[in-house]
């Protein structure tokens, strides 16, 4: 049997859902309050990833005019674009972790929620035929 990595993210989420199951004895209330939660969580990571996107919106402009000014010249460019980020400590890269981690993160639960009896209830894959 062999665990992907959203099956390690689900063996953690899907025992966080079974907990919640016991305090609020409904599924669909036990979702909404699971969601808030995840969302709650990864609030720090949304708004990383949104102060790199105004960043990066700042630096378009900056950009385009080093791309227009050293169209020719791609060495210049990629000097005078490397230059630009190290004066401002900009880099065009830093909204990616925070998305990758929130779509892991998604990812996990989608594998709770298509998959509850293995997650949620611990029943072993090789006990459920699919």
């Amino acid at each position: 049997m062999s665990i992907s990595f959203l099956g390690v993210l689900a063996y953690i989420l899907g025992p966080l859902i079974e907990l919640l199951y016991k305090v609020i004895p409904n599924y669909g209330v036990v979702m909404i309050v699971f969601t808030l939660l995840i969302r709650i969580a990864s609030f720090p990571l949304a708004i990383k990833q949104q102060k790199s996107m105004a960043k990066m919106s700042v630096f378009t402009p900056m950009i385009n005019e080093l791309q227009q000014k050293y169209k020719d010249d791609q060495q210049k460019q990629q000097e005078e674009l490397l230059r630009l980020q190290q004066e401002y400590g900009y880099s065009p890269t830093a909204g990616c972790l925070p998305m990758a981690l929130n779509m892991l993160i998604m990812f996990g639960i989608i594998e709770v929620v298509y998959r509850p009896v293995r997650y949620i209830l611990g029943v072993p894959a090789d006990a459920i035929t699919t």
